[in-house]
């Protein structure tokens, strides 16, 4: 077994999402809640544009009829958090956005 340890910055950085999503949309890092997200990169038009590197978190993704039986009743799409659940930070700003994409359950 080789597990992978990150850098002590890398480590940080990911503690520090966590925390301001936590303080600003209630999203707590567990099973039920904040549990993936997505890497990107965009390539920049030319040399001098860097391009744009991203997460982008999904919280509460699952409604009550999908949710792992483990979490019980605590996630549902009436929940006032779920319209908040796609979270984005932008490396080239450092901020954090709540995306709402419009579902109704």
């Amino acid at each position: 077994d080789i597990a992978y340890k990150p850098p002590a910055a890398v480590e940080e950085f990911f503690k520090m999402l966590f925390a301001k999503i936590k303080e600003k949309w209630g999203h707590q890092l567990d099973q039920c809640d904040l549990f993936h997200g997505h890497l990107f990169h965009l390539q920049g038009q030319s040399s001098a544009d860097p391009g744009e590197f991203g997460i982008v978190f999904h919280a509460r993704e699952y409604p009550a009829f999908l949710q792992d039986p483990a979490c019980g009743a605590k996630i549902s799409s009436y929940d006032s958090k779920h319209k908040d659940r796609n979270i984005l930070y932008l490396g080239s700003t450092n901020t954090l956005y709540a995306v709402d994409v419009g579902y109704k359950d």
